[in-house]
């Protein structure tokens, strides 16, 4: 590991701020927009989806720190509010209408919602493809959220600490386990909305992107190594790793 502590100050404010940072803008835009054109029509669907980002969002944490040696109580925390923060992210996301958006949504209102008419009562279809014309308070906020991804980027990069007791292989497993548990929430949500096929294969690439991508981020940056281990005990944490792999290897 090289810089490791560095992490501790930088990398790690960094990405508390970009917490911070992103949740407002979302508080923002669902307040503007209070999209529930979803959730009227499938409240059901909807309490699903963000469950399923809270947890499948939480699960890769728990093979994440038994190869970092953690315990179980480090591994029960985490998960703990990486699921509340991912669930309550989830379902900002889905008031702000950047679910609508995104997946061009076209929602069949159920009997139960009807458009009352003088003349008729009729279940109709609605197109709900909301258009984002943002202020410039999100403008700001959305030029401070491409500035800190670039800020992260750069301090994993210098940080770059990958640790000398994940061989190749714990690296794949880590990452398909972290990308393939975030994307299909992302799947889901798209299906649910009835986008097409198209979009859905977007969504995919986007998502197993993006979630590599970010998996690569977090571990260059130290942040896995700092949420799982703390200064007193990395040392020990390399050692005995490092004997594993020797001892396997004979």
């Amino acid at each position: 590991m090289s810089n490791i502590d560095n992490s501790d100050t930088n990398f790690n404010n960094v990405i508390n701020i970009s917490i911070i940072v992103t949740l407002f803008f979302l508080l923002i835009l669902s307040f503007k927009y209070a999209d529930v054109s979803f959730i009227s029509v499938h409240p059901n669907k909807f309490l699903t989806e963000v469950l399923l980002c809270g947890l499948f969002a939480a699960i890769p944490f728990i093979a994440i720190g038994l190869k970092r040696h953690a315990t179980n109580k480090q591994i029960a925390k985490v998960v703990f509010i990486v699921f509340i923060f991912f669930y309550l992210f989830s379902t900002l996301v889905e008031f702000s209408g950047l679910n609508t958006y995104l997946n061009n949504v076209n929602i069949d209102v159920s009997p139960s919602i009807k458009k009352l008419s003088p003349s008729s009562s009729i279940s109709t279809p609605i197109k709900l493809n909301k258009k984002f014309e943002y202020t410039e308070l999100e403008k700001s906020l959305l030029a401070i959220t491409i500035i800190i991804i670039i800020v992260i980027g750069y301090l994993a990069y210098s940080i770059h600490d990958w640790p000398t007791y994940l061989r190749n292989k714990d690296i794949i497993i880590e990452i398909a386990i972290f990308t393939i548990l975030n994307t299909i929430p992302q799947i889901i949500i798209s299906s649910n909305r009835n986008s097409s096929l198209d979009n859905v294969a977007k969504r995919l690439i986007v998502s197993v992107v993006y979630y590599a991508l970010m998996y690569g981020i977090l571990q260059s940056g130290g942040f896995f190594t700092n949420i799982f281990s703390n200064t007193t005990d990395r040392e020990n944490l390399e050692e005995l790793n490092l004997s594993e792999i020797s001892t396997s290897s004979l």
